[in-house]
């Protein structure tokens, strides 16, 4: 719910065994962005279901405006 979702905005997500390429994180410290999680004993979501819960938040800003 940080990001301010806007029209041609570009999402990168990371791959489900090892995240994002480190060049990656150092180039775009600034605008990177994760889910939160719900519980300790959960290490990460699934790609899909990330991909998932990013772009309904992004539909519902952009619904709104």
């Amino acid at each position: 719910w940080d990001i301010t979702f806007y029209n041609e905005l570009f999402l990168v997500f990371g791959k489900e065994s090892v995240g994002l390429h480190k060049n990656i994180i150092e180039k775009h410290r600034t605008n990177l962005f994760k889910i939160s999680m719900y519980s300790n004993h959960i290490r990460s979501l699934n790609l899909a279901n990330a991909v998932s819960v990013v772009v309904y938040e992004g539909l519902r800003q952009l619904s709104v405006k």
